[in-house]
């Protein structure tokens, strides 16, 4: 579905004397790639959500502290999800109230996926751990650039601007630019 290419990838492989056949494991082809094709036809990433809840639909006790409440067969299978993704999103009150890593550690992956953070108001802390992992990090806010911008640019962040009417980030904006 790719436009750029739009079939001349086949041809130029036959070309070279490569076999080619199409259509086989059609099915187990487009879920390996998912991402690619909801990309080459809509310009929109594939999204995949990923929340851990208790039985009664909590993410944190009552008083607000975050817990485990999940085993280490689903961590490990939520870090077997992040080492497939391209990015990983996450927003900045996860960040102020958890300090994650957000990155792939529980399972073997060449590469880390790029972080977004949702920060409106461009708070995110310089004593943040996301910054330890080596890998590209956006942010993207509401304001205007300023010292703020200034000082996540030089933590190494790629600031992103895209607010809405209510001063915050505009979500749709945004999966749209991730799609880019």
């Amino acid at each position: 579905p790719n436009p750029l290419v739009s079939g001349r990838g086949m041809s130029h492989l036959r070309e070279q004397g490569v076999r080619v056949e199409v259509g086989l494991l059609a099915e187990e082809a487009h879920e390996l790639n998912i991402g690619f094709f909801k990309r080459m036809t809509t310009a929109r990433p594939w999204v995949r959500m990923k929340l851990a809840a208790s039985l009664d639909g909590q993410t944190a006790l009552s008083n607000g502290q975050s817990q485990w409440i999940t085993g280490a067969d689903a961590r490990a299978d939520g870090h077997a999800w992040r080492a497939r993704a391209c990015a990983i999103l996450t927003g900045h009150g996860t960040v102020q109230d958890d300090n994650p890593l957000l990155d792939v550690r529980a399972v073997e992956s060449p590469r880390q996926p790029t972080l977004v953070v949702v920060d409106s108001r461009l708070e995110t802390p310089d004593g943040a751990r996301l910054w330890g992992p080596k890998r590209p990090v956006w942010i993207y806010g509401a304001l205007a650039p300023d010292a703020a911008h200034t000082r996540l640019t030089r933590l190494g962040a790629e600031v992103r601007r895209l607010p809405n009417a209510a001063g915050k980030v505009d979500l749709a904006a945004l999966i749209d630019d991730l799609g880019t």
